[in-house]
């Protein structure tokens, strides 16, 4: 999966938007709560997903990507 993937994944769930923030970082936000945050510039690029506890099990594999999970209470 390249950025380009994630972000066309990321844009056909409803209400999404992406915005670059911090100058850097390739963001994606559903009523303005980010729910993804990449470095598509690192080597390799990564992705941090918020997901609660229990759902890390649901996002699989996702190929060459560095894949960080940030929990929420």
């Amino acid at each position: 999966m390249t950025i380009e993937d994630l972000q066309a994944l990321c844009l056909r769930l409803p209400g999404t938007t992406e915005d670059l923030k911090w100058g850097v970082h390739l963001c994606f936000s559903v009523s303005g709560k980010m729910y993804v945050g990449t470095s598509p510039d690192a080597l390799p690029p990564t992705a941090s997903f918020i997901a609660s506890p229990e759902e890390p099990a649901t996002l699989g594999p996702l190929g060459t990507f560095a894949l960080t999970l940030a929990y929420l209470p």
